[in-house]
């Protein structure tokens, strides 16, 4: 607390708690570090595409779509590790029977990441102005640290919920 502050608070006037912005300046730097995603390291495309036939293709489509970031280097293109992993996701679905061939380019999934945009906004503002100030960052991040990819398996849970609804709408099984 500053001087000002705490003669404030001395004389029974009420505190002036500090909003998220300032309250939570190394937030950030905290998560970016306790999910990996500040780490250097990044993985050549070339190597992606030994293991993956079309992740180069892939990964100029989610480029163009928004969703990654191809980083130039003296050896041709890389990715940052999240980056990469989604390349890599992608050509594991790929294996699994979705390809161009059977209807289902990348271009298909460019929605993922407007809906990605959407949640993260709303649980950004929710726990801001649920916190607002109130936590230490610390807290904040060990807390957001536990909660995002329970509300990631959380909100998969639905999804799945809502696509099996869909098919039985579709199959005229009624829900189930």
């Amino acid at each position: 607390m500053t001087l000002k502050e705490i003669r404030s608070a001395l004389s029974g006037e009420a505190l002036e708690r500090p909003g998220p912005a300032s309250a939570y300046s190394h937030l950030e730097a905290l998560l970016s570090r306790s999910f990996g995603l500040e780490q250097p390291t990044s993985v050549s495309l070339q190597s992606l595409c030994e293991r993956y036939p079309r992740a180069e293709r892939d990964a100029r489509a989610f480029e163009a779509m928004g969703m990654l970031t191809l980083l130039p280097t003296e050896s041709g293109s890389s990715l940052s590790l999240t980056d990469a992993r989604l390349v890599e996701i992608w050509g594991k679905i790929r294996e699994a029977g979705f390809v161009e061939e059977q209807g289902f380019p990348p271009e298909n999934i460019s929605f993922y990441r407007e809906a990605a945009e959407l949640v993260a906004r709303h649980e950004a503002s929710i726990f801001f102005s649920g916190s607002d100030g109130a936590i230490s960052e610390e807290d904040a991040a060990r807390m957001l640290q536990i909660a995002l990819p329970l509300m990631l398996d959380f909100f998969g849970l639905l999804r799945i919920k809502a696509f099996m609804t869909n098919v039985h709408r579709s199959l005229g099984t009624g829900d189930r």
